[in-house]
């Protein structure tokens, strides 16, 4: 990569950066502190298009993180502090169509998970809690007929599970009381 605009700071990237592409498109912009991030950063792909783009602070991704394809369709969004995953997130298909949202707490998964067929119907919805699951799961098949639903509650199965066939038959029906089969 050819360097331009750039400054050092006792051998560090200092202030505003531009990176260019082999091609010489611009390949990244962003500022540094001391060699360190900080603040609008920016990459693209060789056809000029934004590949991502994110916030620094201290070094550390805080805030919005947004991906997109090589043809500029968004790809992901993701909040995040400190460079962990913090907040809602939501990543698509090159369709456009959303593959997948979830939000996150702490790094680990909290609320409801939502994953989505290409199509954009619904394939599966998990409620979590500190990272595990708890309350309704359930699943569909392509077609939109329930695949499985069954209740978590305190970290275990508890209530009726219910599993069918693509075609609607039932697989079974069970009974927990507890994350024991009754």
């Amino acid at each position: 990569m050819n360097k331009i605009m750039n400054q050092l700071k006792d051998g560090e990237k200092h202030g505003y950066w531009e990176e260019c592409h082999e091609d010489g498109s611009l390949s990244s912009k962003g500022n540094y502190i001391d060699g360190i991030p900080d603040g609008l950063a920016e990459t693209f792909y060789s056809n000029g298009q934004l590949k991502n783009r994110c916030h620094f602070k201290n070094g550390k991704i805080d805030g919005l993180y947004e991906e997109y394809f090589e043809d500029g369709q968004l790809k992901k969004k993701i909040y995040m502090k400190n460079d962990k995953f913090d907040g809602s997130s939501e990543t698509y298909f090159p369709n456009g169509n959303l593959w997948q949202s979830s939000n996150h707490k702490d790094e680990k998964m909290h609320g409801l998970q939502i994953e989505n067929y290409e199509d954009g119907s619904l394939k599966f919805r998990h409620n979590y809690v500190d990272g595990e699951f708890e309350g309704l799961q359930d699943a569909y098949y392509q077609n939109g007929q329930l695949w499985f639903k069954f209740n978590v509650y305190n970290g275990k199965k508890h209530g009726t599970l219910e599993k069918y066939n693509e075609d609607g038959s039932v697989i079974k029906i069970e009974k927990y009381e507890n994350g024991v089969l009754v």
